[in-house]
């Protein structure tokens, strides 16, 4: 197989959206504060996700060989790019490749700082990057304990957005952004813990600390659910207009609606899907909401 070609399934290009889109809802936030929003800037942020998602990409795929391994049935969502499985390349290979565009990340941030006048924005990135290892590598790995959902919902749900917030308005969070990003977190906790279900099996035998893992199927559902209702609530609490929050709640009335007992695997990735698309719905409804006004 060509190189490229593998570098290119390494890279995961369909999970972009999940760094890609908080950016650009982090972007939105700004433009509903001041307009403070251009293309210049979006391409700066581009290039800041495509960075941090390599970073993200080639190290989980490292630390999670072992587990990727053990799982027979993997998915768009889950069972790593297969890369090391399939013995395509090297680990130590990925891994360098990895650590290099996390420093990438770093250099962005501290050229940004520079020439844009954003001093906090590489203490922000730091932080986004600490998130990362805490639930990735050792020594903490908590992915392999317990609590890496809540890294990856405050990375994504908090993190991306102000990283993008941050760079247009070159402002703080005031109070009523700062719910909107908790009410988003809610969102992304709820989407993480789903995303677990189709691992459910490997990641139990790999010895993963998940939700699922730990409670099941039924109650990680429930806690999905749960979790993205109050993230509505908090969002129409701040003024969010209802018709996205109606729009955006659909998947999981459907998942409600179904009465499934989830115990097959086609069961749990219509669950997983359904679970994870508040997060991404309410995301891109906001954008067109706020740059259609």
């Amino acid at each position: 197989m060509i190189k490229w070609l593998i570098w290119l399934q390494a890279a995961r290009i369909t999970s972009a959206i999940n760094i890609q889109l908080p950016l650009a809802f982090g972007s939105g936030l700004a433009y509903s504060v001041n307009d403070s929003c251009s293309v210049e800037n979006l391409l700066w942020l581009f290039f800041y996700g495509i960075a941090t998602q390599l970073h993200i990409v080639f190290l989980n795929d490292w630390t999670d060989r072992v587990a990727d391994s053990l799982n027979e049935k993997p998915t768009v969502f889950s069972g790593g790019s297969r890369v090391l499985v399939e013995n395509k390349l090297d680990p130590h290979e990925l891994r360098n490749a990895g650590l290099v565009f996390g420093f990438l990340v770093l250099i962005w941030s501290t050229t940004v700082a520079i020439f844009m006048i954003r001093p906090h924005l590489p203490l922000i990135c730091v932080i986004g990057l600490s998130l990362f290892w805490l639930y990735s590598l050792p020594p903490a790995k908590l992915n392999y304990r317990v609590g890496g959902e809540i890294l990856q919902a405050l990375g994504v749900g908090a993190v991306l957005p102000i990283v993008a917030f941050y760079l247009n308005t070159g402002t703080g969070i005031e109070t009523d952004i700062a719910i909107v990003l908790i009410g988003y977190v809610f969102l992304q906790f709820g989407a993480a813990v789903a995303f677990t279900l189709p691992d459910i099996e490997a990641d139990g035998k790999a010895g993963k600390g998940t939700f699922a893992v730990y409670f099941g199927v039924k109650k990680a559902r429930v806690l999905s659910i749960s979790c993205s209702v109050v993230g509505l609530i908090m969002l129409r609490f701040c003024g969010i207009p209802a018709e996205l929050i109606m729009c955006t709640s659909l998947p999981l009335v459907l998942i409600l609606l179904s009465l499934v007992v989830i115990d097959t695997q086609n069961n749990i990735m219509f669950a997983a899907a359904m679970l994870m698309s508040p997060a991404i719905i309410f995301a891109m409804l906001f954008v067109l909401y706020v740059f259609s006004n």
